[in-house]
């Protein structure tokens, strides 16, 4: 009996220019959610807020559907709605195409653990020796945000805090990385190859550190180096994921509410 070919995947059909507003309509929705639960934790306590993030992240992915939908060009249109690539830059962390629940668990969750560990016990004494930077906060202590806030609420606005970080200081990153693969010209492949790494790599790294400047020097050095130390996963897995896990780590541990370094 003769095997036939496989039918192509549906997805390739989109083009870039589809692709990209997809996954910027992903990210807004996503932020816009995870925005409200933020700022919902951040005392007082709103829970208001958390009852409107789901119906607000919906309403903002569906306003840039729409506005894309308008955006492209006719041709598009009829693929435009069609279901994308599952996850986009929040798909699943793999590098190999087999065994995926193993690739999730080292790259989603041991691998960020371990550099976080490593950022902590080994590059934060090495960093403090050679630059004689004082590891001081300095500004308004975050911890007091969540004062007398339950565990589990403190978490939760923590990691939305982390997804919407990630989704400005990587998030743009990763997504010209994806995209790449999605044109046809190899001078435009090298274009988002070469501004994914170097633009993406310089918001990641320095970008981060000059958020975290109104808590002091320190802060700006130990954030631009956990994004120099995290960006290359993020690309080598095309995954959002282990930077929020590795960044929902840190804060834990920074916050003193999985203080399991410090």
């Amino acid at each position: 009996m003769t095997r036939t070919a496989l039918e192509p995947d549906v997805f390739v059909h989109h083009s870039a220019n589809v692709m990209a507003w997809q996954a910027v309509s992903t990210m807004v929705g996503v932020f816009a959610c995870a925005s409200a639960v933020y700022v919902g934790g951040i005392q007082p306590v709103e829970p208001l807020w958390l009852v409107a993030a789901i119906p607000l992240g919906i309403f903002a992915l569906i306003a840039t559907q729409l506005l894309g939908y308008l955006y492209v060009n006719a041709a598009d249109r009829r693929t435009f709605l069609h279901p994308r690539p599952t996850g986009g830059i929040f798909a699943m962390p793999q590098v190999r195409s087999r065994w995926l629940p193993a690739q999730v668990l080292l790259w989603g969750a041991i691998t960020p653990v371990v550099l976080v560990y490593v950022l902590f016990t080994v590059l934060d004494p090495w960093l403090r020796s050679v630059t004689n930077i004082a590891a001081t906060v300095v500004g308004e202590d975050r911890s007091a945000w969540y004062t007398d806030v339950p565990a589990a609420w403190m978490a939760l606005t923590i990691f939305a805090g982390v997804v919407v970080e990630e989704i400005v200081f990587r998030g743009p990153g990763i997504l010209l990385w994806q995209l790449r693969d999605r044109v046809e010209s190899r001078y435009a492949r090298i274009a988002l190859s070469v501004t994914a790494v170097v633009g993406g790599g310089l918001l990641s790294a320095v970008g981060f550190g000059y958020f975290h400047s109104s808590y002091g020097a320190w802060n700006v050095l130990i954030a631009a180096t956990f994004g120099f130390l995290f960006y290359p996963l993020v690309l080598a897995t095309k995954s959002l994921w282990p930077a929020i896990i590795g960044h929902f780590v840190w804060n834990l541990d920074s916050f003193r509410v999985l203080p399991w370094i410090h």
